[in-house]
């Protein structure tokens, strides 16, 4: 038996159809805080970072309404490695913003525009309340605020 010419006409629409593009959304990056510690004086957040792409990951933490910017030491904030396979841990050091210390400010600006020039001068608090701003170049996604209890880095 014979297909008719219908049929032969519907099946030819849906083959054309295998030859149009599929786009696919980008995933956003995740980050996950696994430590916020000090070691030899100084303070620091260990960031899980997570990109399905792969792509480089900037990273603002804001704590009490105010941008932490980046000590002198550590990964940074901006063009955190990620890796399609899972996530990369980074270290971050809470630098002295450069408005406290204008005159030995030599680090340019993270992605918040917040310079530092120096480790964090001063206690950190016991416990704080941080939100994680995360950027891959095509997602900006805002983190629940968590709160973290200071304790020792990790060896």
């Amino acid at each position: 038996m014979r297909p008719t010419l219908p049929v032969l006409v519907g099946l030819l629409a849906l083959c054309s159809a295998c030859d149009d593009p599929i786009t696919v959304p980008n995933a956003v990056p995740e980050a996950e805080i696994t430590a916020y510690c000090t070691a030899d004086g100084r303070t620091w957040f260990y960031i899980d970072v997570s990109d399905a792409e792969g792509e480089p990951v900037d990273v603002d933490l804001i704590v009490n309404g105010e941008r932490v910017p980046a000590g002198p030491a550590g990964d940074g904030f901006t063009g955190l490695r990620t890796d399609r396979n899972g996530p990369i841990e980074h270290v971050i050091e809470w630098g002295q913003a450069c408005a406290d210390c204008p005159d030995v400010c030599a680090a340019g600006p993270g992605p918040s525009e917040v310079e530092a020039c120096s480790a964090l001068q001063g206690a950190p608090p016991a416990q704080l309340s941080v939100i994680a701003h995360l950027d891959d170049g095509s997602d900006r996604v805002v983190m629940a605020p968590l709160s973290l209890t200071l304790g020792d880095c990790p060896e």
